[in-house]
């Protein structure tokens, strides 16, 4: 029996990793601005995601090159949007923790 339950727990895991990846990140997260890059409107920054503790997200890789329109510092908390579960976030705005 145990091992049905673990063939059947593995295939629900490749059928998430593949058909639904975007089930494995949340739609809308916390971020915190690493480092910054003025541009012509607003600025180019790197992000780390944090969890639901105000934490650095380690499992989340630190995601570089996000075009914004807002003027932002290191150290600013912001919300994210994940559109579609993929790493490419959408700055919504300043947020407070």
């Amino acid at each position: 029996m145990a091992d049905l339950q673990q063939y059947v727990r593995k295939q629900i895991d490749e059928t998430i990793k593949t058909a639904y990846p975007h089930l494995r990140l949340p739609a809308a997260a916390q971020a915190v601005i690493t480092q910054t890059k003025e541009a012509v409107a607003g600025g180019v920054y790197r992000l780390r995601i944090l969890d639901c503790n105000g934490q650095i997200d380690e499992t989340v890789p630190e995601i570089p090159e996000v075009k914004s329109g807002l003027a932002l510092a290191v150290g600013d908390t912001v919300c994210v949007l994940l559109l579609y579960g993929q790493l490419h976030p959408y700055i919504v705005g300043r947020c407070e923790a």
